[in-house]
Formats: structure tokens, sequence, C-alpha cells
């Protein structure tokens, strides 16, 4: 009887692990039994943002006693996920949340708050909700500082196109808001801003299609994120670009960073994501000891151009940030 009563003692101990195993998913991190748990939603599951995301709110897990349990949608886009996933949150046991929402959870936040789990939201806010604290880059700020560069590379006149993700995702709204508002205000005209949607194939030809459109017009080009910069790049190495065009990506990946060095990019508006990650998991876990003030918190970001992405500071942010890519700058560290 004894015998029976421990085994059940530890199978009910067990059932948070199992349950996470029998969903038979990859790129997750798994709750630790004996620490307790953050759960970390991200925006997306394969750009490189989010990948450097999880290592810094893994670090922040390590440094702190907390396990972390890190899964998302495979799409920004695929709310439906994203909500089943956020419904996962006192099911496993997790003190807290840290969510890049797609999606309005004011209703959720309020429920977790009622049991006592505190939610952070990181890269992007939506919905009304007066009961997280954020944690994310300026997005505003920073694709206005895209749009000012822009416009002083092309002498502030030209006809500018800007590639959407999707409407709705308050990160990118903002960065495309921003560009668009620090751009015409400064003397360039958008001649077109089409949602090109966040899959990279289907941004591809949605961007060939605008090039084809607006065949020896277009002076420049924003996009807002690592998709649609990744849909432009390959858009325009199957093209003959226009060597004059001046392009703004944002967000960075290996193939971005080869982009920028072969002058594809004038300049990538880049994140840090280790920090949003690393910060988004402390500002949780002081909110369950101390219950903190809800405020928002800007971790930065930087432009890295065909120039300054020779300079020691730049380099060192990157490798901070993502130090898997492997940057060529010609010089001796």
């Amino acid at each position: 009887m004894q015998s029976n009563k421990n085994n059940l003692t530890i199978m009910v101990k067990l059932m948070p692990l199992f349950f996470v195993m029998l969903l038979g998913l990859t790129n997750i991190s798994v709750p630790l039994i004996g620490k307790p748990c953050v759960q970390v939603v991200p925006g997306g599951a394969v750009e490189l943002f989010w990948v450097q995301v999880k290592r810094g709110a893994e670090d922040a897990g390590r440094d702190y006693g907390y396990s972390i349990y890190f899964r998302g949608a495979k799409t920004s886009s695929d709310g439906k996920e994203q909500q089943r996933i956020v419904n996962m949150t006192d099911e496993i046991g997790c003190k807290a949340l840290v969510l890049a929402p797609s999606a309005n959870y004011d209703k959720d936040v309020a429920r977790l708050h009622k049991l006592g789990i505190p939610v952070v939201f990181i890269d992007r806010s939506v919905g009304n909700t007066k009961l997280t604290s954020l944690v994310a880059t300026n997005n505003y700020n920073a694709g206005y500082e895209a749009g000012l560069f822009m416009a002083e590379r092309l002498g502030w006149s030209g006809r500018i196109v800007v590639l959407r993700v999707r409407k709705g995702v308050s990160s990118t709204d903002f960065r495309e808001k921003g560009f668009i508002d620090a751009a015409t205000n400064l003397g360039l005209t958008i001649i077109d801003a089409p949602y090109i949607g966040d899959n990279v194939a289907e941004g591809r030809k949605n961007t060939k299609d605008i090039l084809s459109k607006y065949s020896g017009e277009i002076d420049g080009i924003f996009t807002p994120n690592e998709t649609t910069s990744s849909s432009l790049l390959l858009a325009l190495e199957q093209l003959t670009p226009n060597k004059s065009m001046v392009n703004i990506g944002f967000d960075v990946s290996q193939r971005l960073i080869d982009g920028l060095n072969k002058n594809i990019f004038t300049a990538l508006v880049v994140q840090r994501p280790y920090r949003i990650g690393y910060v988004g998991v402390t500002t949780a876990i002081n909110n369950i000891i101390e219950k903190g003030d809800v405020k928002f918190l800007d971790t930065g970001h930087i432009l890295v151009t065909t120039y300054n992405i020779k300079t020691k500071s730049i380099t060192d942010e990157l490798k901070l940030n993502y130090p898997t890519l492997i940057i060529r700058t010609g010089r001796d560290d």
C-alpha cells in the first residue's frame, strides 16, 4: 500500500513534465521539477530574433533560480495557437507569463492577475490592459530613425515603398508609422505601402510583383521586420537591383548581414533580443516577488550601416545579441 502511494505521489509530481512531452514539439524549454516556473511565449518560432529572446530568458531564469518554459506558435499570425499556449500558464504551474501578444489578451491577463500570476509583455503590446509591464524596443522611435536616415541618404527627396507585415501587429505597426512620419515630414513620397504577409515565400512573390509594378520608379524601400526584410532580399537577388536604391531593413539574420555586406541593404535597424528576453523574465520575477509597478522598459536598438559595422562598438553589440552571426569586418579584433 505504501509503495503504491509513493508511486502515485511521483506520478502527480511528474504530470506537468509528461504533459509537455506528450505535445511532441521541438525548440521548447521544459519546466524543471523543483524550480518555480516562468512561461515565455514568443511572437514566432523560427526567426533569429526569437531564438535570441529565448537565450536571454533562459539565462535570466538560471541567474535567478527559475525554470523557463519557452514555447510559441510557428508564425506571428497564428493567434489561435498562441491563445492555446497562453491558457496553459496556470495549468503547468508557472508563476508568471512573459508574452509577445499576437491578439488581445485583456481577459486572460485579468484572469491570471486574479490568480496572482503577473504578465509581462515583450516586443509589443495589444489590447487595453493596464495590468502588464512592457519590455520592448521603442518601435516608433526606431522606425523614425530609419526614416530620417533614408531621407538623409536620398538628399531629402525620393519615392519610397514600405513593405508592411500585416495589420494589427503593434510592434511593426509602430515601426511603419514612425518611418512614414519621418519620411514624409522630411520630403520623401510614399508611393505604395502594401501588406506582404509574414511568410517569406509569399512575401518574396509579393515583393517581386511590387518591384515589377514600379520598375525604375523606386528610390528606397523600408521593411519593418525579419520576414519582410528577407522577402526583399530574396526578390532583389532574383532581379537586377537598382544600385542607387536605398534599402533599410529591420531585424537581422546571417543572410541579412550578408545582404548588407553586398550593399543590397544600406542599413539594418537591429533590436536587442537577448536583453528583451533577459529583462522580460527578470521583470516578471520582480513582479512575482514585489508586485512591481507597471511600466515600459525600452531595450534600445542600433542602426547598423555598411560603414559602422566595421566599428568595435557595433560588432560587440551584435555578438552579444546574435552570437552565431559571422560578421566580416575586415579588421583584426
